[in-house]
């Protein structure tokens, strides 16, 4: 427990320690990010099908520019996963389960919601004359608060390609389709997000 609440500590300070770092005003922004998402995981059972139903993200980013077209941004941010699979039994042998037949074509539905609070460290680069087309690659943590599990602390990757467009000089607003990935457990399954995120971008 001791070693969980020091992981949480160090990645929480890191915006705070990028923020010592950085000292012109006019290279920073404060962004919000709301998102749907749907979800599903990788290395489900043999004769599961999924039908992720719809969750949600919302972060919360101070951004800095390290070089003209390069911008680092740390944050924090809350995400709520749904999982609804059918789950069948396609194999069984006579008597296994008493006088019920045709179990193979039998499926019961099983839903699951995760919470997570996550903390991302990022890279965007932007591209072209205006710098309105970009790309970001994230890393990070996410501490996941599960429906029938013990939390964990798990690694989180992600990546979007966005665009964005100032309707004053010092606020933007921005649309990004967005992949993420959290490693469940270890050496088993990953939990895969997918979402379109929008939000705003202000100087400070």
């Amino acid at each position: 427990m001791k070693s969980f609440r020091l992981h949480v500590l160090l990645l929480l300070a890191l915006p705070l320690a990028a923020m010592a770092q950085t000292n012109t005003p006019s290279h920073r922004r404060i962004a919000l990010t709301l998102a749907p998402n749907f979800s599903f995981e990788s290395g489900g059972t043999y004769g599961e099908r999924q039908t992720p139903p719809l969750g949600f993200h919302a972060r919360l980013d101070a951004e800095y520019r390290l070089r003209p077209r390069l911008w680092m941004r740390a944050g924090v941010g809350w995400s709520q996963q749904h999982y609804k699979t059918d789950e069948g039994i396609l194999f069984h042998w006579p008597g296994q389960f008493g006088n019920l037949p045709n179990l193979g074509d039998e499926f019961f539905i099983n839903t699951r919601k995760d919470n997570m609070l996550q903390l991302p460290l990022a890279l965007r680069y932007f591209f072209g004359e205006k710098q309105q087309v970009y790309a970001d690659f994230e890393a990070g943590a996410s501490i996941f608060f599960f429906e029938y599990r013990s939390d964990a602390l798990r690694p989180t990757f992600g990546l979007s390609v966005g665009f964005q467009s100032a309707w004053r000089p010092d606020c933007w607003w921005f649309v990004q389709p967005a992949l993420r990935v959290t490693s469940l457990y270890r050496g088993a399954a990953d939990a895969w997000s997918v979402g379109l995120e929008g939000g705003v971008r202000v100087g400070i």
